[in-house]
């Protein structure tokens, strides 16, 4: 069960960084974590890459509003 809630959180993160302008550690917050450093690292182990770098290489689509 651990495993099954770190993976949608790691998930919900990627989404959220792709799709907003929060911080590291505002992304972390929304998905559970008190800790930006464990949820980084958590991060990085999945994707291979930081928050920070995945980020940068999905930037947030443009606002159609």
């Amino acid at each position: 069960p651990m495993a099954y809630l770190r993976r949608m959180r790691i998930q919900q993160m990627a989404r959220l960084l792709c799709s907003t302008d929060l911080s590291i550690a505002e992304v972390a917050r929304a998905v559970g974590w008190t800790d930006t450093k464990y949820a980084s690292r958590c991060f990085h182990t999945t994707y291979g890459v930081s928050p920070t770098e995945f980020r940068r290489r999905h930037p947030t689509p443009p606002f159609d509003g």
